[in-house]
């Protein structure tokens, strides 16, 4: 556009942030000094109109183990988990009290139950104790039915044990009531909005430390017309059992939608319509992109959606053949966003 000298009557920016995977603290900084766009896009996704996104909160539920006896099934370490808003593709746990023929017998029957999605796991002793590995399907938050939670299968695998005490309530919360819940219906948080489509659920982070501290993460993704603290009262009462608090992660990012009747959501649709030659459509998004902090926002591009997403997955890439087509649909849309109003 300036190297063509292309008239615009907007003032144009280029913004790079350089802290969305993690609290989000650059663009208050950067909109405090230079003041926030009146409208704008950010290229985090695919090349269909993001007018809409979910709204963010991290719950974590922090436990102690105080009860647990060590003459029968004892659960001596459980971990899964990289980040709350990551599906966790590898979880190990640590149990003693029970023969490893009996496991080995029992996790081969349960993988053969699952074999249509792909779950693998291994059992070795060390030392006194036994260890399994569970590995799933690592994927993002937003989307945690693509992924295989392999933390949650792990649990649910052990909940036929007689562990007893926090372990048992711990493994029966992520192993039954977490397990498979992808839109939050067993935790008690199903909700679903017309324009935006339903809240969803990703349990990330799962720690147990036999007489020590644990606690397992929830991340939400959810509509316009449901609260964090809506949310949290309902946590709080299904997970009773377990004897935790539930604390708030204070970075939560509120829903945002743009009116699909909005200028700057026509504008962008044209854009791809006319370098394409036919047309995309809107979308509703249960990830976040720096498009929500401006209030006449979008995210937009640049995978195309006939193409496989990697995002947070193992080997993540960029296919560079789309990559022309994809600036050639940028530049468009900012030079027609350059003279709007």
């Amino acid at each position: 556009i300036a190297d063509q000298q292309l008239a615009v009557k907007n003032k144009i920016r280029l913004i790079i942030g350089t802290d969305e995977e993690n609290d989000w603290s650059d663009m208050p900084y950067y909109f405090q000094t230079e003041g926030v766009p009146d409208i704008g896009f950010s290229p985090d996704g695919e090349f269909i109109v993001e007018n809409a996104e979910a709204g963010i909160a991290n719950f974590m539920v922090s436990f102690s183990d105080t009860t647990q006896g060590q003459d029968n099934a004892t659960l001596i370490k459980f971990d899964a988990g990289v980040a709350g808003n990551v599906v966790p593709g590898l979880a190990v746990a640590t149990i003693t009290g029970i023969d490893e023929t009996i496991v080995t017998e029992k996790l081969d029957y349960f993988l053969k139950q699952n074999a249509d999605v792909g779950l693998k796991a291994t059992v070795q002793m060390l030392s006194n104790t036994l260890e399994i590995k569970m590995v799933g399907k690592q994927a993002h938050g937003s989307t945690p039915d693509v992924g295989l939670n392999a933390g949650t299968y792990l649990a649910n695998f052990l909940t036929q044990f007689d562990f007893t005490g926090e372990a048992a309530a711990f493994l029966q919360i992520l192993g039954r009531t977490a397990h498979l819940d992808y839109f939050g219906k067993k935790m008690g948080l199903a909700f679903n909005q017309a324009e935006m489509g339903p809240l969803v659920v990703n349990y990330g982070l799962q720690k147990f430390v036999s007489g020590g501290d644990g606690y397992f993460s929830i991340n939400i993704r959810y509509p316009i017309g449901i609260t964090e603290k809506q949310m949290l009262a309902i946590i709080q009462r299904s997970v009773k059992a377990l004897h935790s608090s539930v604390t708030v992660k204070k970075d939560e990012l509120l829903p945002h939608l743009t009116p699909k009747n909005d200028a700057v959501i026509a504008t962008l649709l044209a854009s791809y319509e006319t370098v394409m030659g036919q047309p995309t459509v809107l979308h509703y998004s249960t990830g976040a992109s720096y498009g929500r902090l401006i209030k006449r926002g979008a995210a937009f591009g640049t995978r195309f959606a006939w193409q496989t997403t990697t995002a947070h997955q193992a080997n993540e890439k960029y296919d560079l053949e789309n990559y022309p087509k994809a600036m050639a649909i940028l530049v468009e849309s900012i030079y027609r966003l350059g003279n709007i109003k």
